[in-house]
């Protein structure tokens, strides 16, 4: 329920947005404009922990890469 009224908010903020600027859309496309961004913007909040778990394990898996890289030249050097 609350995700309807995020969504209505974004299309009346779209809606406030194009009467602003002279009306560069329809009332329609900019309510519809206003609702999409509101959504992105609600559906990358939710994802945020996963991306930065993914992120928390790329950050590791690119310093054992390092350490791994640094290792080889060491041993390499010999």
């Amino acid at each position: 329920m609350f995700f309807v009224f995020l969504l209505i908010a974004g299309a009346a903020a779209g809606f406030a947005v194009n009467r602003a600027t002279n009306r560069r859309f329809d009332d329609e496309v900019a309510a519809v404009l206003g609702a999409a961004v509101v959504a992105l913007c609600w559906i990358g909040l939710r994802m945020l922990p996963l991306i930065l778990g993914l992120v928390k394990y790329a950050l590791i898996l690119a310093v054992i890469a390092g350490a791994a890289a640094a290792l080889y030249l060491v041993v390499k050097k010999r």
